[in-house]
């Protein structure tokens, strides 16, 4: 191994001496071009630090843009603080719509547009509401969001007995691919497979949900769905006769006290 520093290194032979003697000890390239375009180069550095400040100031606008439409949102939820879930019945869906407006570039937008729509649900404007989670499912970029709005919309369907709506919805979430509303999605394939009478795809579909719940708080409910959709329900007996009614007082044969004694 060569340990040697470069002052160790051996000296120039007589010809390197030569060759850097004739090389050209002038300004160099980038020397020239500075001095012929630095007037140039001072005012694209001014152009070029406005540009920066700028950017500074508009992503730090953007930033407090942010925040004031989050505050706003939660203001408008009628909540101190953003909460992991809240009544719908409780919101305020013109304040909801409102934030929607004021703040339209920020992810707070389409979350004030779902709140919203959900409360007109609450308040029983059923139709008026799934209308607009179908607008905003179509709209939205928010992938999280449309998963959101899919498992509302299952959910509403099959409250109204829209089991084929239903079923479309959570077939959605399906095969939106790895969420934490899988084992949600084929239990409620499941349930509604039952509902019409397809034993065969509901135990499919419990089986899905069984493998995609081990870390779910619905892997046991799923189970049990699965393990009893064989068993046959208990057979309702007919309850057995009521025992004949005792004669009344009334239908009792007692001798009238005024009639005659037979003689013995």
């Amino acid at each position: 191994m060569d340990n040697k520093t470069p002052s160790q290194d051996a000296p120039l032979s007589p010809e390197e001496i030569r060759a850097i003697g004739e090389v050209n000890i002038g300004p160099a390239k980038h020397e020239v071009f500075l001095d012929n375009h630095y007037k140039k180069l001072i005012v694209g550095g001014i152009i070029l630090a406005v540009g920066v400040v700028g950017g500074i100031a508009y992503y730090s606008m953007q930033d407090e843009k942010v925040t004031e439409a989050s505050a706003a949102l939660v203001s408008a939820m009628g909540a101190d603080k953003a909460e992991f879930s809240i009544s719908s019945a409780k919101l305020d869906s013109a304040k909801l719509e409102t934030v929607a407006a004021q703040y339209p570039d920020t992810a707070s937008t389409d979350t004030a547009k779902y709140l919203a729509h959900a409360a007109v649900v609450a308040k029983g404007k059923t139709q008026q509401g799934i209308a607009g989670m179908n607008a905003l499912l179509k709209s939205t970029a928010n992938e999280d969001l449309k998963l959101r709005i899919r498992v509302y919309l299952a959910d509403q369907y099959t409250q109204q007995g829209r089991l084929d709506d239903a079923t479309r919805m959570w077939q959605e979430v399906v095969v939106s691919g790895e969420s934490p509303y899988l084992p949600l999605a084929y239990m409620s394939l499941g349930d509604i497979a039952q509902q019409q009478n397809d034993k065969e795809k509901a135990k499919t579909m419990y089986r899905a949900g069984v493998a995609k719940s081990a870390n779910s708080s619905l892997h046991n409910r799923i189970k049990d769905r699965l393990e009893v959709i064989d068993v046959a329900p208990p057979v309702k007996e007919a309850p057995a006769p009521l025992p004949a009614p005792l004669p009344s007082a009334a239908d009792s044969v007692v001798p009238s006290l005024s009639a005659p004694l037979e003689a013995s």
